[in-house]
Formats: structure tokens, sequence, C-alpha cells
């Protein structure tokens, strides 16, 4: 995530005040939670996610989350959440990750769809 305020109350409360659409609405509540490692900022709203809204999540999902934004400090103890430390030392590596069938032709088109001559295909 970057600079979003991950807030699930404050995001349908936008939505009734017809701050945002229904469509956005959705969009901002379906947060891709499945991935095996989510690095994920917190800080003050309404510019941050609020750390409530980290701690609440299941511990099957805090298990993946690292906490980037926020000092140390600022992550509770016990709360399941862990620290995205900076510094090359730091480097958080995926093990055993599988690499996708198609993942070669995808970069491709990534990097074809970036030449401005063919952005609009």
């Amino acid at each position: 995530s970057a600079d979003h305020m991950n807030d699930p109350v404050k995001i349908k409360q936008l939505c009734d005040d017809g701050v945002v659409s229904p469509g956005r609405r959705d969009e901002l509540l379906n947060f891709p939670w499945h991935h095996d490692i989510i690095l994920h900022e917190a800080g003050v709203p309404p510019i941050h996610t609020p750390m409530e809204t980290l701690i609440s999540l299941s511990d099957e999902i805090k298990k993946r989350v690292y906490v980037v934004h926020v000092a140390l400090d600022k992550i509770p103890e016990n709360s399941g959440l862990q620290p995205a430390i900076t510094g090359v030392e730091n480097t958080i590596v995926l093990e055993d990750a599988e690499v996708p069938q198609h993942s070669g032709a995808l970069e491709i088109l990534e990097l074809v769809g970036s030449i401005e001559l063919f952005s609009d295909l």
C-alpha cells in the first residue's frame, strides 16, 4: 500500500456521504490481503491507515504484513504486526516463491504497454 486511509468504516462513511462512489468504495475495500508478503503503511489518519485497522486483521493476514511509514515504537508489542526495517541487511526474501507460468510474457507486455506509441492499444 501507499499513503492511503485503509479504514473500512471511514471508507463506507465517505460513500454514504457521497464523497466517493459505490464503485470506488468497493475498490478501496477490496484490498489484496491474499499476497505472501504485504508492505502496508500506517500512521495518522486521514492520510494514513490507522494502526487499529491493521491490528484488527486476522492473525493469518498479520503474519504476512510488514508495517512501513511508522516508528518502531508505534507498532504495539504482541499486535502480531512486524515492522519493515530499512536497510539492505533487512531485505525481505520470499523463499520458494512460485514463478507464474507466463510471467516473462507479462513482463514483456508491460514493457510494450509503457511505450507511448502502444499505450492506447
